[in-house]
């Protein structure tokens, strides 16, 4: 029997792109995304603007922030703040992921994207940061809310370590 030479590399081809498809869905395994999730009532934040900055925080950070309208939409910036707990006790940072989820006028999110701060991999958590590349909200959205995730350390090198501190919020309940 007489094998095809037009594709001879075709099996190591195919191996090559399945290797290469399973090594990055591990990297689309790490996004975050609360789309079509309902927000628990007290978490949402209206999108009034006209106000002076607002304040919004929970027992690991507070983010203040101010909302802009646009001609069909609305923007959010603002700084995010870690807790002095944070700061001093696990001052470096292995990751950490804010998000600010935009919300139809049920609750539901429209959109979740990644406004986090640039903190290197065990970079110094400085005390105040800016948030970044926030997106321009959906034309539906009407509120919004911030969910994060975090993982902090006690020292910037394995020989100053002294454990890790792991933060977490959603504003989401597993019902729909």
């Amino acid at each position: 029997m007489k094998t095809s030479t037009i594709f001879p590399q075709l099996p190591t081809i195919l191996s090559l792109a399945l290797f290469i498809g399973f090594g990055l869905s591990g990297c689309a395994s790490t996004y975050y995304s609360n789309v079509g999730q309902r927000a628990s009532e007290e978490f949402i934040i209206p999108a009034e603007t006209g106000t002076p900055s607002q304040e919004w925080q929970t027992n690991d950070l507070k983010i203040i922030y101010d909302v802009r309208k646009t001609k069909e939409s609305f923007t959010v910036s603002g700084t995010v703040s870690m807790k002095s707990y944070i700061i001093h006790s696990f001052p470096a940072a292995e990751k950490f992921r804010l998000f600010i989820n935009y919300l139809d006028e049920n609750g539901m999110a429209l959109s979740t994207d990644d406004i986090s701060p640039l903190i290197g991999y065990r970079g110094e958590v400085p005390e105040k940061m800016k948030l970044k590349d926030v997106p321009l909200a959906p034309p539906q959205a009407t509120a919004f809310t911030f969910s994060y995730t975090g993982t902090f350390t006690g020292g910037n090198n394995a020989d100053e370590n002294s454990g890790d501190w792991e933060i977490y919020f959603t504003p989401f309940s597993n019902e729909m």
